[in-house]
């Protein structure tokens, strides 16, 4: 698992996302998906922010559950990880570590967000 603490996450890093699992994902249901996965992820992570902000356990958990289920079904599995890590305890921790985590997540967001905004014309044909 990674350790967003330890080991920052590089900004917009594409290949944090396994382009075949999400190129199966779009051949199935296109722009119109593509573009309520952008819209979800983003409302979750934005839930996540506040709740860790808020320090508010319950909603913690309920965002990041989301967040993770999202990532993975996009094939974003550093993002994955990264969220795996809130469901370990991460309330726990000093809000500076805390924000910390965070920022690391929202970049690994914004490069998840990227990938999806360049695949917008779909998989070039012969």
């Amino acid at each position: 698992m990674t350790d967003p603490i330890r080991n920052p996450v590089p900004a917009r890093s594409a290949s944090s996302v396994d382009a075949r699992a999400l190129d199966k994902l779009l051949d199935i249901g296109g722009a119109d998906l593509r573009a309520a996965l952008c819209v979800q992820l983003t409302e979750d992570f934005s839930r996540l922010s506040a709740a860790l902000d808020d320090d508010c356990t319950q909603t913690v958990a309920n965002a990041s559950h989301e967040l993770k289920g999202l990532a993975a079904t996009v094939g974003a599995e550093r993002l994955t990880d990264m969220v795996s890590t809130f469901d370990g305890g991460v309330q726990t921790l000093p809000r500076e570590a805390r924000k910390v985590m965070v920022g690391a997540v929202q970049r690994e967001i914004g490069a998840v967000l990227d990938l999806l905004a360049g695949a917008r014309q779909g998989p070039k044909r012969a």
